[in-house]
C-alpha cells in the first residue's frame, strides 16, 4: 500500500476524536442552513463481533466496522450491528479480500477509511449511500471498480468528489460538490485548484503527494482533514478562510515549499503534526479563536521567525503551547495584531 497509509491501530488512535463538531451557513433552496460535521469519540478499545463483522463503538453508540471476515461474492454492509447504527468503515477493513465482487453500503454510512477496500481485485461495483461524506485515500486502489471511474469529476455519496480524471492543469471544482475526497491523490498534472463556496470539507488525503502549487479554499470550508495536503512539496502559499475550525493531523505534513500561511479568524484547533516539516515557513498568524495547538504541530519548521497573534500576550500564554512546538516559542511575537487575509 502507498506510504501515506498507516497501520490500522495507529489510524484509530489518531482519530480518537475523528471529526470536529462545527457549523457553517450554506445556501440551499434559497435559505441558510448550518452544515454540521459530527463529533464522535471512541468509547474504549473493545472490539465486538457480530456475524461476519468485527466492530467498535463511539460514545454515541454508533458503530464502526473494524474488519470483515466473510467470503461472500455480494456483500451488503448492514445498517446496524447489534442495534448500533453503522456510520463508518475503518481503514483497511476489507483490504486484500480477493472474493468480493459487489458491495452495497448502508444508507447511514458516513465515512470510509483509507484503504478500506484496497486490493479487493474482484470488486467491480459498489453502491455508495447518500450520507457518505468522507472516503480516505487508496480506498479503491487496485480494484476493478476503480477502473470504471472515468468521468472527469466522479461524484458519489453526499456530493463527495471521489476522483478527478481530467487533464486540465487549472481546475475549478463544480458547484455541486460539498466534500473533496482523495480526488487529487498523487496527481502530477493539476497545479491550480479553485473551490467554490459549496465545499464544506477538504477530506483525508484530498491532495496527498500531488504537484498542486496553488489551492483556493472555499469560504464555507469548516474542516481540513488528515493528510489533506501531505507531501505537496510544490505548494508555496495557503490562505485558510475564516470558516475553517479545525486543521487535522498531518494536514500539511511535508509541504517543504510552503513559505506563507494565513490562518483564518475562526480556526480553533491545529492538530498534532499539522505543519510538520514545513521547513520553509517563515511566519504565521494565529487567530484569537485558537484553543489548541497539538504536539509537534510545527515540528521541523526551522525557518519560522515571526508569529503574529491576534490576542494579547496573556491570551497567548493561556494556550499552553508545549515544548514540542519550541520553534513557535523561540520565534519573535507580535501581540494584538489585527491582520487581514
Amino acid at each position: 500500500m502507498k506510504k501515506f497509509f498507516v497501520i490500522k491501530l495507529i489510524s484509530l488512535l489518531l482519530i480518537a476524536v475523528f471529526t470536529l463538531g462545527a457549523t457553517v451557513s450554506c445556501s440551499k433552496s434559497g435559505k441558510n442552513e448550518p452544515y454540521v460535521v459530527p463529533e464522535r469519540v471512541n468509547s474504549d478499545s473493545t472490539i465486538y463481533t457480530s456475524g461476519l463483522y468485527e466492530y467498535y463503538l463511539y460514545e454515541d453508540n454508533t458503530a464502526v466496522i473494524y474488519a470483515y471476515k466473510g467470503e461472500e461474492l455480494d456483500v451488503k454492509v448492514p445498517n446496524e450491528l447489534d442495534g448500533h447504527t453503522v456510520v463508518e468503515i475503518a481503514p483497511a477493513a476489507f483490504q486484500y479480500n480477493r472474493v468480493i465482487q459487489t458491495v452495497t453500503l448502508g444508507d447511514d454510512l458516513e465515512v470510509i477509511g483509507e484503504g478500506a477496500f484496497y486490493s479487493c481485485r474482484s470488486l467491480k461495483s459498489i453502491k455508495i449511500g447518500p450520507k457518505v461524506r468522507s472516503i480516505g485515500p487508496g480506498t479503491f486502489d487496485d480494484t476493478a471498480y476503480n477502473e470504471t471511474l472515468t468521468d472527469e469529476f466522479v461524484i458519489v455519496g453526499d456530493s463527495l468528489l471521489l476522483k478527478y480524471c481530467g487533464t486540465d492543469t487549472n481546475v475549478t471544482i463544480p458547484d455541486t460538490v460539498k466534500h473533496i475526497g482523495p480526488a487529487f491523490n498523487s496527481n502530477q498534472t493539476v497545479v491550480d485548484v479553485t473551490m467554490g463556496d459549496s465545499v464544506v470539507t477538504v477530506g483525508s488525503g484530498a491532495f496527498v503527494f500531488s504537484s498542486v502549487r496553488r489551492v483556493t479554499i472555499g469560504n464555507n470550508v469548516v474542516l481540513i482533514d488528515m493528510y489533506a495536503f501531505q507531501g505537496c512539496d510544490k505548494l508555496r502559499y495557503v490562505n485558510i478562510p475564516d470558516s475553517v475550525k479545525r486543521i487535522s493531523y498531518y494536514a500539511f505534513y511535508g509541504c517543504t515549499s510552503l513559505k506563507s500561511l494565513y490562518l483564518g479568524k475562526g480556526v480553533e484547533t491545529i492538530s498534532d503534526y499539522a505543519f510538520y516539516q514545513c521547513s520553509q515557513l517563515n511566519y504565521i498568524n494565529l487567530p484569537k479563536t485558537l484553543k489548541t495547538i497539538g504536539d509537534f504541530a510545527f515540528k521541523d519548521c526551522y525557518k519560522l521567525l515571526y508569529v503574529y497573534y491576534e490576542g494579547s500576550e496573556a491570551d497567548y500564554e493561556a494556550l499552553g503551547i508545549t515544548g514540542t512546538n519550541y520553534v513557535i516559542s523561540d520565534a519573535k511575537k507580535f501581540y494584538n495584531y489585527n491582520y487581514e487575509g
